[in-house]
């Protein structure tokens, strides 16, 4: 029998080996595999035996090594000048291909060979296939298959120069579909059918970073796509693409759904169609809706409830709730549906709009003033199509022989302004009439009404001096 490396221990205690010589690489060897690297002979080319070796015995090949205890490895690097990183602790040849960084038949100098100012130029364990598995890791139903593990810097690392760097699947049987196009170059990969593609948990800190000086940060797409589609993304932090599903969606059980903040910008924007060409200075908002597409159906922003619910709300302490501008029409509210071209509407910064008996506006205040129009000194401040109906305007009776009639009527003030226009003959003219705020007023005639009869009444108010 025949071993490329003598490994064994007395005890717990370590055996120390000479040092051997192997294809130039001084090695002193006391060892680095677990369990006595066990399954070594699947990657090895040797001579079958079938006698195993056991502790303090030699490493053999094309058999199985049994050991109980730990089997250790220690290496001196020796890099060849022609090549940028040393060759590694342990390396392992299938078919024409050499697993090592040093003299592996592949140009490691197009690959980054550091990062964060530490070069990486050695490894203790490699594997390399020719179109195949390089490193495969198994631990069963419940164990780990792949451990990489740093205490200030990368536990796993995974680089590719056209492809994805580290991919990561759950079992094939959860996957509906087969993936067998060619994946788009990524950093990291997930395929998750069923179960999430990515998972990212922390306690205290982000479960999941992403960062890029020009482009998204993150970039999430529903539906398959065999190569990144060549259009020139914004420089976003979060980026989704949704196709004909939802680009982005944010649920909360108790709390914020979706968040988005700006110290002097827009919190959250929203568009419809394309980027303008031009450079457009938004303004600065929590909220920012842009359409882009020239059609009346289309909305920069919409609020939709369903039931009793609020389809929009804006809210504010000392500014403006809901604003909005248009050099033709402001903002339209229309009660139900309405058959009308918007475009055949009279430019107005609101217009309301219901059909049938609907109201199309209401106003309320509880003591303040429910509607103020107000126009320049020439201008129109009020202008009425239709009836005008008021409550203080009414319809009195008055009896033959009176020379006063009492009307009562709360909201008068001193300030009001009272007409009567009799509707029949009385016998009688109004002589003044006698207002007493907070009841009412009184009509008094020159003489006793010489019929029964009836006048109408009204009553207006002059505004306050500096109003």
């Amino acid at each position: 029998m025949s071993g490329a490396l003598s490994v064994g221990a007395k005890g717990r205690g370590v055996m120390d080996s000479p040092e051997t010589k192997i294809e130039g690489v001084n090695v002193k060897r006391r060892g680095v595999f677990l369990g006595a690297l066990a399954g070594i002979a699947a990657l090895v080319v040797g001579r079958a035996s079938p006698v195993a070796a056991a502790d303090g015995e030699p490493l053999l090949l094309g058999t199985k090594n049994v050991a109980t205890n730990q089997t250790d490895l220690d290496f001196i690097s020796v890099r060849a000048e022609s090549s940028p990183v040393a060759m590694p602790a342990f390396s392992a040849r299938q078919g024409e291909s050499a697993a090592m960084l040093g003299n592996a038949p592949v140009d490691t100098s197009r690959f980054p060979v550091g990062t964060g100012g530490l070069p990486l130029n050695s490894a203790a364990v490699a594997g390399l296939s020719n179109g195949n598995i390089g490193v495969f890791g198994n631990a069963g139903p419940s164990g780990v298959g792949l451990w990489g593990a740093s205490e200030k810097f990368i536990g796993t690392w995974g680089a590719s120069l056209e492809g994805v760097g580290v991919l990561g699947q759950t079992y094939p049987s959860d996957i509906e579909q087969p993936h067998e196009s060619v994946y788009p170059a990524a950093g990291v990969f997930g395929i998750g059918g069923h179960a999430p593609g990515t998972w990212g948990l922390s306690t205290s800190g982000p479960g999941a970073w992403g960062q890029s000086n020009t482009g998204p940060g993150v970039l999430g797409q529903t539906g398959m796509a065999t190569v990144l589609p060549a259009v020139q993304y914004p420089a976003a932090g979060v980026y989704g693409v949704g196709g004909d599903k939802v680009g982005l969606w944010g649920v909360a059980t108790t709390g914020i759904g979706s968040w988005g903040q700006s110290d002097s910008g827009q919190g959250v924007l929203g568009q419809l169609g394309n980027s303008p060409t031009a450079a457009l200075q938004y303004p600065h908002a929590g909220v920012v809706g842009i359409t882009n597409v020239a059609a009346l159906d289309r909305a920069g922003t919409w609020g939709l409830a369903m039931g009793i619910g609020i389809g929009a709300w804006g809210q504010s302490n000392m500014g403006v709730g809901v604003s909005g501008e248009s050099n033709h029409i402001g903002a339209w509210c229309r009660k139900g549906t309405v058959p009308f071209d918007m475009t055949t509407l009279e430019s107005a910064a609101l217009h309301t709009t219901a059909m049938g008996s609907d109201m199309s506006g209401c106003f309320r205040a509880q003591f303040g003033v429910a509607v103020e129009a107000e126009t320049e000194q020439g201008g129109i401040a009020i202008r009425a199509t239709g009836r005008i109906q008021s409550n203080l305007v009414g319809l009195m009776n008055v009896a033959k022989n009176s020379d006063m009639q009492f009307v009562e009527c709360i909201d008068a003030n001193a300030m009001s302004h009272v007409v009567i226009t009799p509707r029949s003959d009385l016998g009688a003219m109004v002589s003044f009439v006698e207002v007493m705020p907070g009841r009412g007023f009184t009509v008094h005639f020159d003489r006793r009404t010489r019929n029964a009869g009836s006048f109408s009444w009204s009553v207006v108010e002059a505004l306050p001096a500096g109003a």
